[in-house]
């Protein structure tokens, strides 16, 4: 807090640069440290299902990639939605995670996850799944490919399972 007044800042405004980073880590460790998030939430002034609402596109990604199903039922279950419903409202954020994994076996696992939380599994294949949001997620890695990171540039160069996906 001291530092946050030192700054001229609220708490929130002090920490929101590393948002998505904190995000990440209190949701994954949701499960057995609750604690961490409620004291964060307390930190910042906002409820907790305020937090994990407003983080969603920082962390679903990384939890549909992991194929996290606990952790993304509980998201859903403090939110009141349907975890197909999580994965269609971020669709292109989280497959653009699935298909920079580092192995072809990660993105089929999460890619078969996925499909598994859809409301009628098997009624719908992973091209259908890319086929709804194609151009966004070919505009994504345009971008990325773009990039002055050689990083992140790297990450979609070695993707070379990506164009089978969609045809």
């Amino acid at each position: 807090m001291s530092l946050a007044r030192f700054y001229g800042k609220t708490p929130y405004k002090l920490l929101d640069p590393y948002i998505g980073e904190i995000a990440r880590y209190l949701i994954t460790h949701w499960l057995h440290q609750p604690a961490l998030l409620l004291e964060t939430c307390r930190l910042i002034s906002q409820e907790p299902a305020e937090f994990i609402s407003g983080t969603l596109i920082h962390t679903l990604p990384l939890l549909f990639a992991s194929c996290n199903s606990v952790v993304v039922d509980k998201i859903a279950q403090s939110l009141g939605l349907f975890p197909s419903k999580l994965f269609l409202d971020f669709s292109k954020e989280i497959l653009t995670q699935v298909f920079l994994l580092p192995e072809k076996t990660q993105t089929d696992n999460a890619l078969a996850f996925i499909l598994q939380i859809m409301p009628t599994p098997g009624s719908i294949n992973a091209q259908t799944l890319v086929r709804s949001c194609t151009a966004e997620l070919l505009g994504t890695f345009v971008f990325l490919l773009g990039s002055e990171d050689p990083k992140k540039v790297n990450e979609v160069c070695s993707q070379c399972y990506l164009p089978s996906i969609t045809s």
